[in-house]
């Protein structure tokens, strides 16, 4: 898991960052951690 990974980190820098709002975050049962795996599972990475 992130937490395992990074230790601690600041919520509201990294939902500033993944621009994860209250709206989303309550819609969902997912954490935070989840949503932002989404997030960057997402990504389209150039070859």
């Amino acid at each position: 898991s992130p937490a395992e990974t990074l230790g601690a980190y600041e919520e509201t820098r990294v939902r500033e960052f993944f621009d994860v709002g209250d709206a989303e975050l309550a819609a969902t049962d997912a954490g935070l951690e989840a949503l932002v795996e989404e997030r960057v599972a997402l990504l389209v990475v150039e070859r």
